[in-house]
């Protein structure tokens, strides 16, 4: 069993929790907020989207096959609300760490 201890913040529950492995031994989670509604769904045009990029933004990457995933409908480009956040906290950086 390792000594080292749970990191959480104040007032988050479980559908919120990041697993890192910060120490060798042991896995530390961390609560982070959910941006977007996880059982939502994203059209482009929609104000929500804006926060990650612009709407020729969004369709650069898709066309590059990089940032969140995302759903075709026809022609209707959508977003899953939980692949938004799943993405958001993949691309977290924080100074603190120390490069590997």
């Amino acid at each position: 069993m390792c000594s080292h201890t749970t990191l959480k913040a104040l007032g988050m529950n479980r559908e919120h929790t990041v697993v890192l492995n910060v120490f060798p031994c042991c896995e530390v989670e961390m609560y982070m907020a959910e941006i977007f509604n996880g059982n939502q769904i994203y059209v482009l045009g929609d104000p929500e989207l804006e926060i990650i990029g612009s709407r020729e933004l969004l369709a650069q990457w898709r066309h590059r096959m990089v940032g969140p995933a995302w759903v075709s409908i026809g022609r209707k480009i959508t977003y899953l609300g939980s692949d938004l956040n799943a993405w958001i906290a993949a691309n977290r950086t924080d100074p603190n760490e120390k490069a590997v």
